[in-house]
């Protein structure tokens, strides 16, 4: 499996914005177009406005929506900051959740996530050049991505749209 994490700079183009601008360009469409936007102006709303993205909020257990994920499968997995995007494929499994903290231990994914950041999640829907991209994003409560999670395979795409 693939795993990387790229540094930006500041004052880089697309820094800390487009996936699409570093090469993450099979679901850049949920996070290049959104990131164009007025200054000021989240993420999340940038995302809602997006032509051809559809938004679903959802309104989970953090912790309970963290064993979840172990049923989506494969998947793409993407955490990103203004001067960092950290991406891992693999499955969720070996999950471990208490309190405000989460914990997914593997081969493949190795995340530490801290849920008090987390204040909305939606699954997104959204066309993109190379067909239709279905993932679960999270946003903190400035509408700031926090952990994004595309999922290809098709048993696990029923299943992020039966939450």
């Amino acid at each position: 499996m693939l795993n990387e994490t790229q540094t930006l700079d500041a004052g880089q183009p697309g820094s800390g914005s487009a996936l699409s601008d570093i090469g993450f360009d099979e679901h850049a469409a949920a996070g290049s177009q959104a990131a164009a936007g007025p200054a000021g102006e989240s993420e999340r709303d940038r995302l809602a406005k997006t032509p051809g993205v559809t938004l679903v909020q959802i309104d989970p257990v953090w912790n309970d929506l963290l064993e979840e994920f172990a049923k989506l499968g494969e998947i793409k997995t993407v955490a990103r900051n203004s001067h960092a995007i950290h991406k891992k494929w693999g499955c969720y499994d070996n999950i471990k959740a208490f309190g405000k903290t989460g914990l997914v231990l593997n081969g493949d994914v190795d995340l530490r996530l801290f849920f008090g950041a987390w204040n909305t999640a939606f699954v997104v829907e959204a066309q993109t050049p190379q067909g239709m991209s279905l993932s679960l994003q999270t946003f903190d409560a400035q509408g700031d991505p926090v952990q994004k999670v595309f999922v290809d395979d098709e048993q696990g795409q029923a299943c992020l749209r039966s939450w």
